[in-house]
């Protein structure tokens, strides 16, 4: 008997303290896209979607409260960032599971050739990425792809593609 009441107490104790709480203050973080800093990323954290934008003269604002933060461009995955804290920044290479340090590695590549080539403003200061442009998105992935297959699909869609001696991050 006295080992069950011990026993739902403990439980109590532990239910009682345990968890996250809705109680809880929901601290909105903003996080920033920079490498390029970019407005037009689709983003989904939590209950929360958006897109990210110019906020206080900052480009690629992301607003969240939850990690992790899911990114897109329309339907295509970019990948995403599962710690996050207030005014932080993203980079791409945080999107690319397999980077090691290498500013030449081929999935970052193909990640800033695709931003780049879909730029729709000539300010050099940051990457604009309309929904117009987002629409003529069709790839939902870019694993598998080499550089050469990237650049013909952006290709399909109507933009020039980067060359990839000029892709790099700013």
């Amino acid at each position: 008997m006295f080992k069950n009441i011990l026993y739902i107490i403990t439980l109590s104790i532990f239910l009682g303290c345990g968890g996250t709480s809705q109680h809880e203050p929901r601290e909105i973080k903003t996080l920033y896209f920079k490498g390029s800093a970019t407005n037009g990323i689709d983003y989904q954290c939590g209950e929360r979607q958006g897109v990210s934008k110019t906020s206080n003269e900052r480009q690629g604002s992301i607003t969240c409260v939850y990690a992790p933060i899911k990114l897109y461009l329309g339907s295509l995955y970019l990948g995403e960032v599962t710690n996050i804290t207030n005014e932080q920044s993203i980079y791409p290479q945080m999107l690319i599971p397999s980077f090691d340090g290498d500013f030449n590695n081929p999935e970052l590549l193909k990640l800033t050739i695709l931003l780049q080539s879909l730029n729709d403003n000539q300010n050099s200061n940051h990457i604009n990425i309309s929904q117009e442009t987002k629409d003529k998105i069709t790839l939902t992935t870019l694993d598998g792809l080499t550089i050469n297959q990237l650049n013909q699909e952006i290709e399909k869609m109507g933009f020039t593609p980067i060359p990839e001696e000029e892709a790099r991050l700013t």
